[in-house]
């Protein structure tokens, strides 16, 4: 590799590395709004904390772009290994 391609190239990979610091950032404040906004509604059973969380659920793979079904695997595998933690 040249001097001119590696350069370009690091410079590409710094780039790559601080979008990727702010999405992060981004991601970490969206996780402690949601969990805020969730912590701070007392739910009176389990079926209407299932809905509100399908609500979420339906809106992140209605707007995350894609095929849904494609969606719905990240969805039904997180479930998996949740499940299979406890």
């Amino acid at each position: 590799m040249s001097g001119v391609q590696h350069t370009d190239f690091l410079q590409k990979l710094g780039w790559l590395g601080q979008q990727f610091g702010e999405s992060c950032s981004y991601l970490n404040d969206l996780c402690v709004q949601f969990y805020n906004h969730i912590n701070s509604h007392v739910f009176d059973n389990e079926r209407e904390v299932t809905h509100a969380l399908n609500v979420f659920k339906d809106a992140v793979m209605n707007t995350s772009g894609g095929l849904r079904s494609n969606n719905k695997v990240v969805f039904t595998d997180q479930s998996h290994s949740a499940e299979s933690s406890s």
